[in-house]
């Protein structure tokens, strides 16, 4: 192989080798910034997508539901319709119907007063183990957002856990509420 063919061989090498440096594993799951246009929002999960839904932990976008519950996310309310349902798959249809980005955490916890709050969030890493169930990430205005999740009997707190560039916590500002599974 003549000198030339030796330095593009390893030109493309490098090349290669860089491109494959960047699919690294890091899914961005420690940062998210919102910008809706009224301030930003953020939260410790991947970065909302326009018009799309996306889910963490143990809830999924799809699948077969023992049991439907109605959710809806505005300033500053979580409403739950019903407000309890029997052990199995849920589905929770969530509809955001306020005018800022909304997310939906589930974790196993009895009230909200459990649960640690740092800077206007509650501290998921804060959580006892298993206590984080999962969550449908934060997703538009207008947008309604399907979530499956597997649930144990037991009692659940169910929130939007976003802050505001302008410091506004969505948790702190009411948007909280329990479940309880049977």
């Amino acid at each position: 192989m003549g000198t030339t063919r030796w330095f593009a061989a390893i030109g493309v090498g490098i090349v290669m080798a860089l491109s494959a440096a960047g699919c690294g594993d890091d899914d961005g799951g420690e940062v998210r910034t919102l910008d809706d246009g009224a301030g930003d929002s953020s939260s410790g999960s991947a970065s909302a997508v326009a018009g799309e839904c996306g889910a963490a932990g143990g809830v999924s976008t799809s699948g077969e539901a023992d049991s439907e519950v109605e959710v809806t996310l505005g300033e500053w309310i979580v409403t739950l319709e019903p407000t309890s349902t029997t052990a199995g798959v849920v589905e929770f249809v969530a509809t955001n119907g306020g005018s800022l980005d909304h997310e939906l955490v589930i974790v196993a916890a009895e009230s909200p007063d459990e649960l640690t709050v740092v800077e206007g969030k509650v501290d998921e890493d804060a959580l006892p183990e298993g206590a984080f169930i999962g969550e449908i990430e934060a997703f538009e205005a207008g947008l309604t957002c399907d979530g499956y999740v597997d649930l144990a009997p037991g009692d659940y707190v169910l929130f939007c856990n976003l802050v505001e560039g302008d410091g506004t916590s969505h948790f702190e500002s009411g948007m909280v509420t329990t479940f309880n599974v049977s």
